[in-house]
């Protein structure tokens, strides 16, 4: 942890920022391609870019810092679910067009290749542990995505019945103003 404060307190004289800064480019690169390739606007894939290469920066953070595969995945996933909440209010789109292209650093592909390619090569050991690890990033993704899209229709619900409230509060209150007259 005191590492990983010092990289947040001075980030230039750390040398692992050099590190985090380029892979945050080239995956808020391959997520804007992507964007674009999807048809979306250069906007929207600008804004999935900084999604797609904060939610890898916190991965590679994490995960150098001696996070679990699992945990460091699951908090990038949350990070791009909490950017899609708030991308679909601003630019009034679909959360999908903010989710599937920024989640593209985080997606297992390597596993998936190393696990297909151990079948073949009939390591079937091997293949096994790939297979396992490929689940449970798959998985990570999946739960960060849920515990987030979860508790924002958890404090959307909180709020209209706070509202409810208010208003019905309100109501009578001037009911009774109008009785008392």
């Amino acid at each position: 942890m005191n590492v990983l404060w010092q990289f947040l307190a001075y980030p230039i004289q750390e040398p692992a920022f050099l590190k985090y800064v380029m892979e945050g480019i080239g995956a808020g690169l391959a997520v804007v391609v992507s964007t674009l390739l999807l048809g979306e606007s250069l906007r929207l894939g600008l804004f999935n870019a900084i999604i797609g290469a904060i939610s890898w920066d916190v991965f590679s953070i994490l995960s150098d810092q001696g996070m679990s595969n699992f945990a460091a995945t699951l908090l990038g996933a949350m990070v791009v679910g909490l950017a899609a909440q708030f991308g679909a209010v601003h630019f009034r789109a679909p959360m999908t067009e903010f989710i599937i292209p920024s989640l593209y650093p985080l997606v297992p592909g390597a596993l998936l290749y190393r696990t297909v390619n151990a079948f073949f090569m009939e390591q079937m050991g091997t293949a096994g542990e790939a297979a396992i690890q490929t689940m449970i990033a798959a998985i990570a993704i999946a739960l960060g995505l849920l515990l987030v899209e979860t508790s924002a229709v958890l404090f959307r619900s909180a709020l209209r019945q706070v509202r409810k409230r208010r208003e019905s509060s309100v109501c009578d209150t001037q009911e009774s103003e109008r009785k008392s007259k």
